[in-house]
């Protein structure tokens, strides 16, 4: 059992795909429910829906869903980080494309950027990605001190040539 994660990868893969917008859902989920009068029920609706939506379309181009084995978690974080502002700016962008003449006058000109709850759903969003990738890391890394999800190399030579 020493590869679990290559004879398993597709289903790691999709279930790392299904975990990032779960987590957006949860983030949304948790704020309506121990904080609606920081954030509106209609918002978050909004919120989820493009954010998850948003998620699934931008992460896979910024390759968060390779191995980072090897590579520091500071690097895929930074990645991380990368792909969620370009989302909130990709966001901001739909919402005043679709905003009608009145909402657009509220909105004009940084849309959802000058709104405080939209902050604190991107906020808590990230914390929870960044979160779990911290998470899937130390796991991993407890799986490879245990003995499993090891890889195995052949040294040739004696000494210090070998």
């Amino acid at each position: 059992m020493s590869g679990i994660l290559r004879e398993y990868s597709s289903f790691f893969d999709f279930l790392l795909r299904i975990t990032d917008p779960a987590i957006v859902i949860a983030v949304s989920l948790i704020l309506q429910h121990f904080a609606p009068q920081i954030c509106s029920h209609d918002l978050l609706k909004v919120l989820t829906i493009y954010g998850t939506g948003l998620v699934v379309l931008i992460f896979p181009f910024f390759n968060l869903y390779r191995s980072w084995r090897g590579i520091a978690i500071s690097t895929e974080i930074f990645t991380l980080s990368r792909a969620w502002i370009a989302i909130l700016i990709l966001f901001n962008l739909i919402i005043m494309l679709l905003a009608n003449h009145a909402q657009r006058k509220v909105l004009w000109p940084y849309g959802l950027l000058k709104v405080e709850s939209f902050w604190i759903w991107a906020g808590s969003c990230w914390v929870g990605l960044a979160g779990s990738r911290i998470v899937i890391r130390y796991c991993l890394r407890l799986l490879r001190y245990l003995g499993r999800n090891t890889r195995s190399a052949i040294i040739l030579g004696a000494g210090d040539l070998g």
